[in-house]
């Protein structure tokens, strides 16, 4: 009986969460930049209602990506070098990034990329986020 009563509560819980905007486990959409051909410096900023995040991935369309290196600026301050140095094809994700420490609220996302040049103009980088 004790069993079932944590089990409800659980599920209640969860559902509140769901229920209040709340949403464990999604992908969320932080922001996106366009790239030029050229090695390029974008920043994209996460906004403070945006909440914690415990991982990001990128997502790229309409042209390939290299990307060199990124850096993820947290509310209070502390940062993280991601080092890259791999291609990213359109319509496909980069590989997911776990965050240090427990969630994490984003202020911005640094990024050191490039388009390439193949006549597909330029690329749009997606930053996504996951609670």
């Amino acid at each position: 009986m004790q069993r079932r009563i944590i089990l409800l509560g659980l599920v209640l819980s969860l559902a509140g969460g769901a229920a209040s905007g709340q949403s464990f486990g999604r992908w969320e959409k932080l922001g996106q930049r366009e790239v030029a051909l050229r090695q390029d410096y974008d920043v994209i900023h996460v906004g403070r209602s945006e909440g914690f995040f415990r991982q990001i991935k990128l997502n790229v369309k309409h042209n390939a990506v290299t990307v060199e290196r990124l850096t993820v600026v947290y509310a209070n301050g502390v940062h993280d070098d991601i080092p890259m140095g791999y291609l990213i094809r359109p319509a496909t994700d980069s590989r997911v990034i776990d965050l240090r420490g427990k969630d994490r609220q984003i202020r911005r996302v640094e990024m050191i990329l490039k388009s390439v040049r193949n006549g597909k103009g330029r690329a749009v980088v997606e930053l996504w986020g996951r609670r």
